[in-house]
Parts: C-alpha cells; structure tokens; sequence
C-alpha cells in the first residue's frame, strides 16, 4: 500500500470547475427543443448513451439536432412530429422510451418504441394508461416495450394522471 502525505495549499484556492451535464435534464431539454418552435440552444449537454438515444428519437421524429462540441442547436417541430418516424429504439434508456411514447402520440403515424436490456422488462403501463385516457390506441404486452402508439391529433383531454408508482 502506498502513503501519500497531502499537504494544504497556502491561501484560497483559485479555480473553475464546470461539473458535467446531467443525463435527465439533457434528455427532458432534447424533448422540449424540439417539440418547440424555432431554434433551441443547449449548452453543454451531457453526451452518453441515453442522450444519444434522445436525440436519435426527436430526429426520427423530424427534429434537427447539430452538434457543435460544447453545445447542440436543436430546430423544433412546433408541436407537429412528423409521421416519418415508424420505429424508435430507445436504446436502454427509460425516459427516453417514455418520452418518445409521448410524442408519438402527436405524429399522425403509428410509431414503435422498442428497447435493449432490461428496459423491455420495466414497466411503462402508468403512461400506456394515460395516453389512453386521452384517447391515444396503443399496443403492447403487459404495458412493456415494445409498444405502438398510434399519433392523433384529436387528444380528448387537456388534463390527464399518471401513474407514476
């Protein structure tokens, strides 16, 4: 085993540190960027398996996302996905299945949302549920992936409960 003495820095310390970005609030910004209207920013998005699986999900969806190093801009759809995106691989990434669940409720296609790992086995029934309260057909086995939901513009409701247990 080795000893190391750590010895104390005379004075204050003089530094910047920038901690790295969070992988749920990438993901929950990617959605919101692109559902939005117009050109969105992120600066300093987390880049990790789930977020890149986001951002495959909302360019299926007919988002455009360019990477720019430090930063993503993100030109929205303005509420309207486009009915291209026929299948979604959400990767292992639960919200990201979740969140794609949600906007293909809005793309006038049936959209697929499959995933790898233990997400097949994770239950998404709270929201199955809830998209079909609003009037959203879905399809799946026991409320797990893969599930298709089929777009509408006619949600019966503007208030909805989830599930969330």
């Amino acid at each position: 085993m080795t000893v190391r003495r750590i010895v104390p820095v005379p004075g204050p310390i003089d530094a910047r540190l920038r901690p790295p970005g969070s992988k749920s609030i990438t993901i929950r910004a990617l959605a919101a960027a692109a559902l939005a209207e117009g050109t969105s920013v992120l600066v300093h998005p987390l880049e990790a398996e789930d977020t890149e699986a986001m951002r495959r999900a909302v360019s299926a969806f007919g988002a455009q996302v360019e990477d720019h190093g430090d930063s993503w801009t993100v030109r929205g759809l303005g509420g309207s996905p486009s009915p291209a995106a026929r299948e979604i691989d959400a990767g292992e990434s639960g919200l990201t299945a979740r969140i794609a669940m949600a906007i293909g409720a809005l793309a006038p296609a049936t959209t697929r949302i499959t995933g790898r790992g233990r997400l097949p086995q994770r239950p998404m029934g709270g929201l199955l549920e809830a998209l079909e309260s609003l009037g959203v057909e879905t399809h799946h086995r026991d409320g797990r992936l893969p599930v298709e939901v089929v777009g509408t513009a006619k949600i019966t409701s503007r208030e909805v409960s989830v599930d969330s247990s």
